[in-house]
């Protein structure tokens, strides 16, 4: 998909007013007291590409997760200088006698420079006395190491922000379509993308929507579900921290996950209908509804198991499983739901839910020839659909074909696993709804103070 540049976003972007539908015109006294709502579209974010930039935006990220106690704190203290990998061969197994050195901001070093092997934690790694590195910590130079690596194994640019962009921009069109060319709009990232070197972050997009004059906000997450330590904890925080600084009158309400609507439930099941079209009609064929997982125990000093993250998914597999069978009249086939990451052993002991193998091993023994797993807890592809729910199949790095699918074979099984990036129209209607039903709300005084 071709990507959306910076210029054409910020013209989108322009011409921040007031939120007015058609209709009769309101005395003076009428429109001072309505309150001037916009519509704050915010997303995790994926850069799509890694860079000196967005190292930076790696880092803060990664810092919040050590803020929260899900990553220790000591982790910060050690600093022996620059961290570099060779670029022949990340975390390689033992040391080149003449490696290809960069740093966390994809500079060269010529060296010398001590080998580390790896830990169970850090990948092996190479070590340069002084450099940029001296006085950052270690560990947020193998994070920015470790996501390079990661972005090369995507083609050197993760496809997440160019699929995702065009739902944003399209319903933006949808909004003033309805409210004219005046509705307050602003996209803002967790994880800036730093498109040409510009920002936009979340502080930076409420101050477009305070420019515009906003005095209540909603805000609509660009994502299928809902978690604590993303949303509560991060995005929300963040707005709620920045708001408190520049605009502590403004109100703020937000609008429903995309997940808890008919549009995006109705993507997945014609995705399941479409896929079953390429096997045989009386195969025993499981459908594998993947997520992106959370551990059900303890994430260091963070409670993952208490996160809203795993009821919010079952529900939303309840009903899409339902939706499903309702729909697709065919022997022999079962839905089932899985975790693309954080159900392994350690991170789940009680055996709550099931990883991918754990999944393939079920199947195995109740003779399934074929399992479709599709990502569906995603709006588009990204490193957790393409990076960690095919490490958690234990596939080879890399290994799909241009529509990001995969398809190998386990223990006799049959195995697909699908793109993120299926259901385009549905999902950006899916979007729209929410903010649709955020907008609404606020006509009944729904909010949240800050």
């Amino acid at each position: 998909m071709p990507e959306v540049g910076a210029t054409r976003l910020a013209i989108c972007l322009a011409g921040l007013l007031m939120l007015s539908p058609a209709g009769p015109a309101r005395s003076a006294a009428a429109e001072q007291a309505r309150p001037t709502v916009g519509v704050l579209l915010v997303d995790h974010g994926e850069p799509p590409v890694y860079n000196e930039d967005t190292y930076e935006s790696f880092r803060d990220f990664f810092r919040h997760l050590i803020e929260m106690g899900v990553i220790p704190s000591w982790v910060t203290a050690l600093d022996l200088g620059t961290v570099a990998q060779d670029t022949d061969c990340f975390s390689c197994d033992a040391p080149d006698t003449d490696p290809d050195l960069m740093d966390a901001w994809l500079d060269p070093h010529p060296g010398p420079a001590p080998y580390v092997p790896a830990s169970s934690s850090i990948p092996a790694h190479y070590v340069v006395a002084g450099g940029p590195g001296l006085g950052e910590p270690d560990i947020f130079e193998h994070v920015g190491l470790t996501v390079w690596h990661e972005w090369e194994v995507m083609g050197g640019r993760s496809p997440n922000y160019d699929q995702k962009l065009p739902k944003k921009l399209e319903v933006i069109r949808r909004l003033r379509a309805r409210y004219g060319n005046g509705i307050p709009i602003a996209i803002g990232y967790g994880i800036d993308p730093r498109i040409g070197g510009e920002r936009q972050n979340v502080g930076v997009a409420l101050r477009k929507l305070m420019e515009g004059g906003a005095d209540h906000i909603v805000v609509a997450y660009h994502g299928v579900g809902f978690s604590d330590i993303m949303q509560t904890h991060m995005l929300r925080h963040e707005i709620h921290q920045t708001l408190d600084e520049i605009a502590p009158h403004v109100r703020v309400s937000y609008a429903k996950p995309i997940g808890t609507t008919r549009p995006y439930v109705k993507s997945v099941v014609k995705k399941v209908r479409a896929e079953l079209g390429d096997l045989p009609r009386g195969a025993k064929v499981a459908i594998h509804l993947s997520g992106h997982g959370l551990p059900t125990d303890m994430c260091g000093e963070y409670d993952c198991g208490a996160d809203a993250y795993h009821a919010f998914a079952r529900r939303l597999f309840v009903r899409t499983k339902k939706a499903i069978l309702a729909d697709v009249k065919r022997p022999r086939l079962s839905v089932f739901h899985i975790y693309g990451d954080g159900a392994s052993d350690e991170d789940d002991p009680d055996d709550e839910v099931d990883s991918p193998i754990e999944a393939l091993t079920k199947r195995k023994a109740d003779g399934y020839r074929f399992v479709v797993d599709i990502p569906y807890e995603f709006d588009s592809d990204s490193r957790d659909t393409l990076i960690v729910l095919r490490r958690g199949y234990e596939q080879p790095e890399g290994r799909w074909n241009d529509r990001y699918e995969s398809r190998f074979e386990w223990d006799g099984i049959k195995v697909k696993i699908t793109n993120s990036s299926f259901g385009r129209s549905l999902k950006t209607r899916a979007y729209h709804q929410v903010i649709e039903d955020g907008l609404a709300a606020t006509k009944k005084g729904a909010h949240d103070d800050h």
